[in-house]
């Protein structure tokens, strides 16, 4: 079984927490919706989470509570350009385009086995 969605609001993982977790985040093709809410969300964390989606094209949401305007501007467009490969590849058509520079020429062949929108 594959766990496509995780909560962890309201847990007091703290920031090494947070940076593990997008750490791991950033190899993972399974999670799509990832929940951190009521997390205090620092700078140095937010650019980890920025850094996860360079190598993560899988996770379509990630909530939290962040104030940090020019992160949460980035982490929207990335998590739009996921939300967009996905619906390229449940339509059938080419995702390779809208992957980051680093993978457009070795696509991640786990990419292909994304899900139906949840």
């Amino acid at each position: 079984a594959t766990l496509f969605e995780l909560n962890l609001s309201y847990n007091k993982l703290g920031r090494q927490g947070l940076m593990d977790i997008a750490k791991a985040l950033s190899t993972n093709v399974g999670l799509k919706s990832v929940s951190l809410a009521s997390h205090r969300v620092d700078s140095s964390v937010a650019h980890a989470y920025v850094q996860m989606f360079y190598t993560n094209v899988t996770l379509l949401t990630l909530t939290w509570d962040v104030n940090l305007p020019a992160f949460n501007l980035k982490l929207t467009e990335m998590i739009n350009r996921n939300n967009e490969i996905n619906r390229l590849l449940l339509e059938g058509k080419d995702y390779r385009p809208k992957l980051p520079l680093e993978m457009k020429d070795d696509p991640p062949e786990l990419v292909e086995r994304l899900v139906p929108e949840m």
